[in-house]
């Protein structure tokens, strides 16, 4: 059975094959995808312009290089976490859990939510999902449509890290650093201040 693969692997996959510039067959065979789901995706993602079609071949822009790295070192980081946790386990006699090596803190959610009351920031809550003003902000498991490429402004929040969209543009955040990036909103006057919340 084929494992399910997520959006951010499908996305990161086709940037990879359109580097050096691929013809949509070939990048149909390669990708592993049905050519329903490729058009649904390269009609995305050149509507992001992260890639362009130039010679009957599919090329990556300039921004979809930014994207592209974005993901590889996000990757990285989840990689390099996994070895790390191993190693620990081959050198102590004892199962690493993710409660050992993050002592429980609150979560990406709980801080964001905290950061909102603290400031009179006014939001909605529903389904699980935060809306400030056009600023979305859910977990990964929760958020609906398109993950990494929603029409509206988003802060997705994944275990460790988050990916903010914002504009066109796409950051990785780690979690401990929300309130800090929140902050940084507010002062930018990208978020609304000294209202009432709403859940």
């Amino acid at each position: 059975m084929t494992k399910k693969r997520h959006t951010l692997e499908i996305v990161g996959d086709i940037l990879s094959l359109a580097v050096k510039g691929i013809r949509k067959t070939t990048l149909m065979r390669a990708s592993n995808i049905s050519f329903e789901l490729l058009r649904k995706y390269t009609d995305m993602l050149a509507s992001w312009k992260l890639i362009e079609l130039k010679d009957n071949r599919i090329y990556l822009t300039p921004k979809g290089y930014t994207v592209l790295r974005l993901i590889k070192k996000l990757e990285e980081l989840k990689n390099e976490e996994i070895i790390t946790s191993r190693e620990l386990e081959r050198l102590l006699p004892i199962k690493i859990t993710d409660d050992e090596v993050y002592p429980r803190e609150m979560s990406g959610i709980e801080k964001i939510l905290s950061t909102l009351k603290e400031n009179g920031i006014q939001y909605k809550e529903v389904d699980g999902i935060i809306y400030v003003h056009d600023l979305e902000i859910c977990e990964e498991e929760k958020c609906k449509g398109n993950k990494i490429f929603p029409r509206a402004r988003r802060l997705m929040i994944g275990k460790k890290f988050s990916i903010l969209v914002d504009s066109g543009q796409v950051k990785i955040i780690y979690n401990v650093d929300l309130s800090n990036l929140l902050w940084d909103m507010l002062k930018e006057g990208r978020l609304s201040s000294r209202t009432t919340n709403t859940i």
